[in-house]
């Protein structure tokens, strides 16, 4: 699995807020948890990415960007 290719296809494509696992399972893609931890740091510039450690789940959600003057 590439999973370069996978986080740019996140970033364009995921909503606001996500369940990381939701976000697989749209495109039939089952990751262990190392490689769910490679890929929520190669979104970590487009998403601030946070781990529910009681529900066992990655959650995404999308970085403003704030316009400067």
């Amino acid at each position: 699995m590439d999973l370069r290719a996978l986080a740019k296809l996140i970033s364009l494509k995921a909503e606001d807020s996500a369940d990381l696992d939701e976000v697989l399972r749209q495109y039939g893609i089952s990751l262990d948890f190392g490689e769910k931890v490679e890929l929520a740091q190669m979104l970590s510039g487009d998403f601030s990415i946070i781990y529910d450690i009681v529900s066992d789940r990655f959650i995404l959600v999308k970085a403003r960007r704030v316009e400067q003057s």
